[in-house]
């Protein structure tokens, strides 16, 4: 890392730059240039860094793991969000998707993801959060229903 200082003479009338380099002599001459031809009698520059960074434009920021419910609305979807990074620290994820089959019908299987009437996302920062004790029980209640019809395959 070089560390640039700047020192201002007594003299109003000329400021003095110093620049200080790492340790390594390697470093050292790799990374400053002299330049002779500048007004400042030569001073010692760094080589620009740019090439090692990507450019802003690549660079995405990452979302946030947030709680959220949306529905279809007649003007297009409405949600509601906490807005804050739930995921960070989430044990579990639970996703629902709930479909009206009288819409369904009209359009095909490969496009039926693009119209949940509801969709849930909720994070689970705990084995012992309430929501996750009762989705394991909704799975739980779900799974033995179809296990009991009479035409179950396993």
């Amino acid at each position: 890392m070089i560390t640039v200082l700047l020192q201002k003479s007594l003299s109003f009338d000329e400021n003095t730059y110093k620049y200080y380099s790492p340790l390594s002599p390697q470093e050292e001459t790799d990374d400053i240039v002299i330049n002779n031809n500048t007004c400042d009698g030569g001073k010692r520059k760094s080589q620009s860094i740019d090439h090692f960074f990507e450019a802003e434009s690549n660079i995405k920021k990452r979302k946030l793991l947030s709680s959220s419910v949306a529905r279809a609305a007649r003007d297009g979807v409405s949600y509601i969000s906490t807005n804050s990074d739930d995921g960070d620290q989430a044990t579990h994820l639970i996703k629902i998707e709930m479909y009206d089959m009288k819409k369904l019908s009209k359009i095909p299987t490969t496009d039926h993801w693009k119209h949940a009437s509801t969709r849930i996302k909720y994070y689970v920062k705990t084995n012992k959060d309430s929501i996750y004790d009762n989705t394991n029980a909704l799975v739980y209640n779900i799974t033995k229903t179809i296990a009991e019809s009479e035409k179950v395959k396993k």
